[in-house]
């Protein structure tokens, strides 16, 4: 071999051997601030992209890099790469849940743990439970599951609600599939609200027996609500709107009212924009 073939070759091994030496690899879990993993947030270091699990869990690989910008649907962070790399966002409202941090209005029938809200549904049984708190600029998710009762249900999700009952914002989840699902400004009363966006229904009714997802965006006068059936990779992206009319609210309490549904919550979180 000629003498500067053999130096090539030793600088290619040489240029191998330091590659190996300085990339590292890690396994690691992409947090949100109730310490439930970002279902499919993605951690990019330099020009490489890793997409999380739906559990979170990632495998990178980075070349003595020390941070890492994470993104999960709204939320971007720059965040020091480790094995758990969690979003700093504070968080107001998660598990271990307990049933005195709620407001009850209706029949006083949901069930409440440290890892669940539970509510048994039936027909005559629609019921709100209200966190008693006001929130301005937040996040709010859950996953919950619901069979049906009736030819009427429904799950609905009140954000910035002034107090128990019809007041705030309504992503109303249809269960049955002759329905659908719909977002309002409610002001008080079932039938007395605002379509706030091009159309009152913003998608199909979801599937009864199989879990869901929900996340909800308020900040300032911009509203983003994403839903996914678990399993699924992507989020329906299913209200992007701007209310800056005068009756828009811009802070208040979140509540879930369930109308003859029988429902199960879990991940259920409330924390800062």
């Amino acid at each position: 071999m000629k003498r500067s073939s053999y130096l090539l070759v030793l600088m290619l091994v040489w240029v191998v051997a330091a590659f190996s030496a300085s990339a590292a690899t890690l396994s690691a879990r992409v947090v949100l601030p109730d310490g439930s993993g970002a279902p499919f947030a993605t951690v990019t270091i330099g020009d490489k992209v890793f997409t999380a699990s739906e559990t979170g869990k990632v495998e990178i690989t980075y070349d003595g890099e020390k941070t890492a910008l994470v993104k999960w649907l709204e939320l971007e962070e720059e965040i020091a790469i480790g094995a758990t790399m969690k979003f700093s966002n504070r968080l107001y409202y998660g598990a271990p849940y307990d049933a005195n941090d709620f407001v009850t209005w209706g029949p006083d029938i949901w069930e409440i743990t440290e890892s669940a809200l539970y509510c048994p549904g039936g027909l005559g049984n629609e019921a709100q439970i209200f966190l008693d708190d006001f929130y301005d600029n937040f996040v709010m998710r859950a996953k919950f599951s619901a069979e049906a009762e009736s030819q009427w249900f429904y799950l609905r999700f009140m954000i910035r609600g002034v107090e128990p009952g019809f007041n705030g914002y309504g992503v109303t989840v249809a269960m049955h599939p002759a329905d659908q699902s719909s977002f309002a400004r409610f002001n008080g009363s079932w039938d007395n609200y605002d379509v706030i966006t091009e159309d009152i229904f913003i998608g199909p009714a979801m599937d009864p027996g199989v879990e869901d997802e929900i996340v909800v965006f308020a900040k300032d006068e911009h509203i983003v609500v994403y839903l996914r059936n678990a399993g699924q990779k992507d989020y329906m992206k299913v209200v992007d709107h701007i209310d800056d009319d005068p009756g828009a609210f811009f802070d208040g309490g979140v509540g879930i009212l369930n109308s003859f549904t029988v429902v199960e919550i879990t991940e259920f979180s409330v924390f800062r924009y």
